[in-house]
């Protein structure tokens, strides 16, 4: 997990929380995660920084930053 801000975490050293999720083998870059989010296991999350502007149910990508909004669910081995 790489330059990523994740909503909801209170210890900056765990990346399990009772309200964000992540799996493990995941590969996340140049996110923010919002609160109440699961990211399945081997979720590979990350764009350059030219990519075109996405949008899709819960995950949206900006100038090349990645944001994934609240209550979302990532199944295991989802790519962007």
């Amino acid at each position: 997990i790489r330059n990523r801000i994740i909503m909801g975490i209170h210890d900056p050293y765990s990346i399990q929380t009772s309200i964000t999720k992540i799996g493990e083998k995941c590969l996340i870059e140049n996110t923010i995660i919002d609160e109440h989010v699961t990211i399945g296991d081997a979720v590979e999350l990350h764009v350059e920084k030219n990519a075109s502007n996405r949008d899709s149910e819960g995950v949206f990508v900006r100038e090349g930053l990645i944001i994934i909004t609240k209550d979302t669910t990532l199944p295991n081995e989802f790519t962007l």
